[in-house]
């Protein structure tokens, strides 16, 4: 939590000198009532005494932009009775009731206290006369009451209207995609603040409920058709890595059901696994006919554990030579596409039953 920080309206009056004070004694007032006017959340000061905390979004909090007046509320009256005061600044913040605005000194938990009526200031960052100017009201005092209406008994938090349009620009820049308004009971600047994890988790089942709790405040079931799909057969299916060769004697189709070893040479691994199957292919132009060799790299019968061992690697120069009196060579071709070669020998590779 950020230590708070003295306003300098509460500390002006005492750094005034003593003749000053003596000879002028509502100087003091004067510059105290002055930096209220600019050291209310969201104001010109207090943006840039905070601006470091504004950038972390440290201080927006769970933002309150409307409370609801319990009592009706007279014209002299000095206290505002309303159903919560939670989401409003302790002090100086600004209210706006019908198309009064009013500020207050002190705050409980369901009422303003030494209230400031027929105040004045920022109403909207909207001004449809001058689109790049906010909008600065005016007001008189006026008695309210709690009738039915589309904003009789509603309390404005003029307030927040600062932060409502900092978190609007940052959920631009950290949350890019989400077109919809993030809820207004959730926590919008701790959300944007751990943003980074929520992308992070993307297409688990985890980041669906959190993004339609945030957007909706729904809670979801994820459902995948495939998780009710009639299985047609218990079949073990076969994952293979498969490897272009070109022979150089023998017959490639002989290696079927044996087992293919890459012996660990300078910058390569020990790798093997049993070759599950052969097929004659031809690739682009050439008249000449190459073989892929599936080695089977799909889990060993009631086992966890792929059959294939390592990885098979691409060698400039590598041979095979086995029992079977069957030569090989693997070799890298430009029109081949680097799905097709996935895997090569090394130098010392052998093939046995």
């Amino acid at each position: 939590m950020a230590s708070k920080r003295v306003q300098i309206n509460k500390v002006v009056k005492d750094q005034l000198p003593d003749y000053v004070r003596e000879e002028n004694p509502l100087v003091g007032e004067f510059l105290s009532a002055y930096y209220q006017g600019q050291e209310y959340q969201g104001g010109p000061i207090d943006i840039i005494n905070n601006l470091d905390e504004y950038i972390q979004l440290n201080k927006s909090g769970n933002i309150v932009g409307f409370t609801t007046l319990m009592n009706p509320v007279k014209m002299f009256d000095t206290e505002i009775s309303v159903k919560s005061t939670e989401g409003f600044p302790d002090s100086y913040g600004l209210l706006k009731i019908n198309d009064e605005i009013i500020t207050y000194t002190g705050i409980g938990t369901t009422a303003f206290k030494g209230c400031i009526r027929g105040f004045s200031g920022i109403t909207s960052f909207t001004n449809p006369d001058e689109p790049e100017e906010f909008l600065f009201s005016t007001s008189k005092a006026k008695a309210h009451g709690v009738g039915i209406g589309t904003s009789s008994g509603q309390v404005e938090n003029l307030s927040a209207l600062f932060l409502n349009k900092f978190l609007s620009k940052s959920k631009q820049q950290f949350l890019p995609g989400f077109q919809v308004d993030l809820h207004p009971d959730l926590n919008q600047a701790q959300f944007i603040r751990h943003s980074k994890d929520f992308y992070n988790s993307r297409g688990t089942d985890e980041s669906f409920k959190i993004l339609f709790r945030s957007l909706y405040d729904e809670n979801v079931d994820i459902v995948r058709p495939a998780d009710y799909i009639i299985s047609p057969s218990n079949a073990n299916y076969r994952k293979t890595r498969d490897l272009i060769v070109e022979p150089i004697q023998g017959d490639p189709e002989e290696m079927v059901n044996m087992t293919l070893f890459q012996d660990a040479y300078e910058n390569l691994d020990k790798a093997y696994g049993p070759v599950s199957a052969v097929e004659r292919i031809r690739v682009g132009l050439l008249t000449d006919t190459y073989f892929k060799v599936s080695v089977d790299a799909s889990f060993g019968t009631g086992g966890s554990t792929e059959l294939l061992y390592g990885n098979f690697k691409v060698h400039a120069n590598s041979a095979a030579v086995g029992d079977a009196g069957v030569a090989y060579v693997i070799e890298h071709d430009s029109s081949i596409s680097k799905e097709d070669v996935c895997q090569g020998t090394a130098a010392s590779t052998s093939f046995c039953g």
